[in-house]
């Protein structure tokens, strides 16, 4: 199946209850990118794109971890995934990498970032692609306002 991924080159021998060698996983084919639009900018920068096929453990498995022990899961409750880094400079998940802890800053629209500062805005884009078909998710965008 093309939407799964392959991360048995992690070494770890997967568990029966790890195992999802027989899952469909339609989320495998999401991919997340991260905008940021500088203080006082007209315009946002994409920073980087990944996709879930970059996951460590997939949703299932984080999904068996999750319930393993008896924790509830209920409809609509939020898991978090972490940072999805893949592989290239630009598939980076967070400006803590992407910037090499601050060592190497990034260019955005003619001024650097190395670390968000206020008035910082991102935003947050996905959507599962597969064949013939595209589903959005929206954005989700937030301000860096000062400290009180």
């Amino acid at each position: 199946m093309p939407n799964r991924p392959n991360n048995t080159s992690t070494g770890w021998s997967s568990t029966f209850n790890l195992d999802h060698s027989q899952c469909f996983l339609i989320s495998m084919g999401f991919h997340p990118s991260v905008q940021i639009k500088p203080a006082g900018q007209k315009d946002s920068c994409v920073v980087t794109r990944s996709n879930f096929k970059n996951l460590y453990w997939t949703l299932t498995q984080q999904l068996a971890q999750h319930t393993i022990n008896g924790c509830n899961l209920r409809p609509g409750d939020l898991l978090g995934t972490g940072t999805i880094s893949g592989p290239e400079q630009d598939s980076l998940g967070c400006l803590l990498e992407l910037t090499w802890n601050g060592q190497k800053p990034l260019s955005l629209n003619g001024t650097t970032r190395s670390f968000l500062e206020d008035g910082d805005e991102v935003t947050f884009i996905g959507c599962c692609k597969g064949d013939g078909y595209n589903v959005g998710f929206g954005t989700c965008t937030g301000k860096i306002l000062p400290a009180p």
